[in-house]
């Protein structure tokens, strides 16, 4: 069905982002762990979206790797899809979610910086809703693919399709679109606050806050766009495939590889974009990798003692058995001495 170049760049593609994804986002998310000075509102909204990035990394690019590879061949293909679309809706909700309160939170930097709505209390309650209706709404999707399987990966040229893959597509049409809209208007607000009320603010906030506050939405803009243009192009190509049954072979790959891009790309702009994160990102790693180092360590050091012990145990037993055998033979050299 696909070409070989095309099946061999994917999955060589798919890797790399899986790798850099899952890497990543588990140090985004020992970063804020680790420091305290990190646990920030926004912050937090960032480790929720690590979390669900790292999610998808870890489950559905390995999927799609394989079904490139096989090349639509397997026939657990349609058992794939299935944990594909349901993980798919599981981490849809707080992904949109997280977009949402990076704007609101951005909204209200400049705003209103002394009453802003969401703070670290706040936001955790938040993310335990989110996550409890997320987790609710993946057992409904199981409860649905058992009844109507969805064939979510595989291409069909027979109709109909599945209705809630339709309702998915322009359910997230619509609230991509709806997030950058708010993005725009967030950033706007922010810089028409700091021209408007330059002197004021300067005055309540400080210079540094004011430009930390900038850099940080520049960041949110950037993540956003980036959302919007990974993710579009997947939500677009399925909407036409929906409509007229046929979608070709080429847009299906890139469309998978941009939208699997999506959960690999926030980490490098945090890391390219945000000192603090850099730094602490690369003591996480540090750390990780002196804890691996050791551990290596520490086994292949336990591995020569044991070896040094068991070869200092078989020298003991021969010796034992060297001498239970002498002991076994001098009586009987006796008898035949006196005979």
């Amino acid at each position: 069905m696909f070409p070989y170049g095309v099946r061999i760049g994917s999955c060589v593609f798919l890797l790399i982002t899986f790798f850099v994804g899952l890497i990543g986002n588990l140090l985004v998310c020992l970063a804020v762990r680790n420091s305290v000075s990190m646990r920030t509102p926004t912050n937090l909204i960032l480790v929720n979206l690590a979390v669900a990035d790292f999610l998808g990394c870890l489950v559905n690019m390995p999927i799609m790797c394989y079904t490139f590879w096989t090349d639509f061949q397997d026939k657990s293909i349609d058992a794939l899809g299935e944990v594909h679309f349901v993980l798919t809706v599981f981490i849809g909700f707080p992904i949109c979610c997280c977009h949402v309160l990076l704007c609101i939170d951005r909204h209200d930097a400049i705003k209103s910086p002394f009453q802003r709505r969401i703070n670290k209390n706040r936001i955790k309650k938040i993310s335990l809703v989110v996550w409890a209706v997320s987790f609710a709404t993946g057992i409904l999707t199981i409860s649905l693919v058992l009844l109507v399987p969805t064939h979510w990966l595989t291409l069909r040229e027979e109709k109909p399709h599945f209705i809630a893959g339709e309702i998915l597509n322009g359910t997230g049409t619509f609230v991509i679109l709806a997030i950058l809209s708010m993005m725009i208007y967030s950033s706007c607000v922010v810089k028409r606050g700091i021209n408007s009320h330059n002197n004021n603010m300067m005055s309540a906030m400080g210079r540094a806050t004011i430009d930390r506050e900038m850099r940080i939405t520049k960041v949110t803009t950037v993540l956003i766009t980036a959302f919007t243009v990974t993710c579009l192009p997947w939500v677009f190509f399925r909407l036409l495939y929906d409509i007229n049954g046929h979608q070709d072979e080429i847009s299906y790959a890139i469309c998978y590889t941009f939208l699997f891009t999506s959960h690999a790309i926030n980490p490098i702009v945090y890391a390219g974009l945000m000192r603090n994160f850099q730094r602490t990102m690369k003591q996480s790693l540090k750390y990780c990798l002196a804890k691996i180092c050791c551990g290596m360590a520490c086994t292949t050091g336990l591995g020569g003692r044991l070896e040094r012990e068991q070869g200092e145990g078989t020298s003991v037993k021969g010796l034992q058995q060297s001498r239970n055998s002498l002991a076994a033979i001098q009586p009987l050299d006796l008898e035949n001495l006196n005979t």
